[in-house]
Parts: structure tokens; C-alpha cells; sequence
């Protein structure tokens, strides 16, 4: 499972999507709850849970062999974590609750979040990224939804923005090993084709789905954080350097 740093990287082996980025985005996703107000305890739990949210064997679905450097599934992590529930859950002290919660919270990683299903994986096999959220949701306690609403879209945020927060180095190595990640997958893309630029402009606005979902489980429409709130979120330090490796990227592309 997660007994020893070798199984930790098998289950982070890409080259964008690897140990380094899951213990970014882990470290970063605590800070920012912090700054929202929760609990160290509960800033732990959703440290915890960004810990797993790119836990893909990397398994070709037809052959069954690994293909590491490949981009991890979101619905091949959430198989992991039910076929592993009872060691997550002693390993974290989750209860059944936490983990239910902690499913919703991967689940709304998935990017893009839509309702287009996903030929992959087994137990969402078919399903959309919004209703397998929607599946998890559902299991949550009425009492706890708006707390795992807030929590899913600061974690969705501390991921797509996490490689971008080291120095540019950091950034060039991470959008190269993306581009290979991408192609291993059968994608043809250059590091140009990513548009990082205007991914990290927009990263935070896509909340149309979480604000259906909201309606349709009771959860106010002000639990659904936008991207300024986010903003506001992080540790100073961390946004600007986000700030300055975003105005790089859009130089870059309009020089």
C-alpha cells in the first residue's frame, strides 16, 4: 500500500505527475486550509488525502502491464483506494465517513471536471467525472457536504497550480516531462500545444458542474470558492511566485 517510500513512487510514476508533485500539492493543500480556517487536524486530514490523489499503478488496460511515465487516471486512483479502504483507513485512522469524503475529494481532481464518461478503469468504468463525484458526495453525511465541497476545490486548486509554484527551472522540467507523459499515453503534443499560460490564468473558474452539484445536494452556492478566494489562500511567498511563473508563460507566448 503505502508501506515504503519505493511503493509510494511506484504509484507516482510519472514525470510530471510524480512524488515530487503529490507531496506539493499535499503541503500546499494543508496551508491553504489553514489559511481558510480549518483545524490542524482537519488541514492534515486533506494533507493526507492530496497524498493519494494521483495513486495510479499505471496499468494499460488491456495488456494489464505497467506503462510508467504515463498521466495518471482519476478513476484508476479511486479503484486503488476502494480495493485498499481497510489499510488507507487504519493507516490515516479514517473513519468511514473520511474515507467516503476523501473519495469525493480525488474524484474532483479529475481534470477536466465534466459530465463526458470515461471508458477507464472498473468501478466508475462509463461514468462521468461528475457523477462518480456525485456517487461520493452522495455517501458523505448531509451535516459534512459543505465542508467537503470547500475542501475538494482548495485541493483541485493546490494540484493544477503546484508545479507551477517552484522557479522556473522547476516549471520547464515539469511541462517537459508532461509533454512526455502525454505522448507515452499516444497524445501527440508539444510543450506549446499545453497552453500553460492560459491554464494557469483560468485555473479555479471551472465551478459550473460543483455549482449543479450544490443545488443538487443542498450545499450553498457561497461554500463553491472561486478562484480569487483561492488566490487569496495561499501562502504569500507561494502566489508570487505563481504570479511571476504566470506572467512568464504569457510573455513567453506572446513574444
Amino acid at each position: 500500500m503505502l508501506a515504503t517510500y519505493a511503493r509510494f513512487e511506484r504509484l507516482h510514476s510519472g514525470l510530471f505527475h510524480d512524488v515530487k508533485q503529490a507531496m506539493t500539492t499535499s503541503k500546499l493543500a494543508s496551508a491553504m486550509a489553514g489559511r481558510a480556517g480549518y483545524s490542524r487536524k482537519e488541514s492534515r486530514y486533506l494533507a493526507q488525502v492530496a497524498l493519494l490523489h494521483n495513486a495510479d499503478e499505471r496499468l494499460d488496460p488491456k495488456s494489464g502491464e505497467r506503462r510508467p511515465h504515463t498521466a495518471p487516471q482519476t478513476h484508476n486512483t479511486l479503484d486503488w483506494m476502494l480495493q485498499n479502504r481497510d489499510a488507507l483507513s487504519l493507516h490515516f485512522c479514517w473513519t468511514k465517513s473520511n474515507f467516503n469524503m476523501a473519495c469525493y475529494l480525488v474524484a474532483r481532481t479529475c481534470y477536466p471536471f465534466d459530465a463526458q464518461p470515461r471508458l477507464i478503469g472498473q468501478n466508475f468504468h462509463g461514468k462521468s467525472p461528475v457523477e462518480v463525484a456525485a456517487h461520493f458526495l452522495e455517501m458523505v453525511p448531509t451535516e459534512l457536504r459543505e465542508e467537503a465541497v470547500r475542501l475538494a476545490l482548495i485541493l483541485r486548486f493546490a494540484d493544477q497550480v503546484s508545479n507551477y509554484t517552484q522557479n522556473m527551472k522547476r516549471v520547464q522540467l515539469a511541462l517537459t516531462g508532461l509533454v512526455v507523459e502525454l505522448q507515452t499515453g499516444g497524445v501527440s503534443v508539444n510543450i506549446g500545444d499545453l497552453r500553460t499560460g492560459a491554464f494557469l490564468a483560468a485555473v479555479g473558474t471551472d465551478i459550473h458542474q460543483d455549482r449543479i452539484l450544490a443545488l443538487q445536494f443542498g450545499v450553498r452556492r457561497d461554500d463553491i470558492l472561486t478562484r480569487d478566494q483561492l488566490m487569496d489562500l495561499l501562502p504569500p511567498m507561494v502566489r508570487r511566485r505563481l504570479d511571476s511563473n504566470l506572467n512568464s508563460l504569457l510573455e513567453a507566448v506572446a513574444a
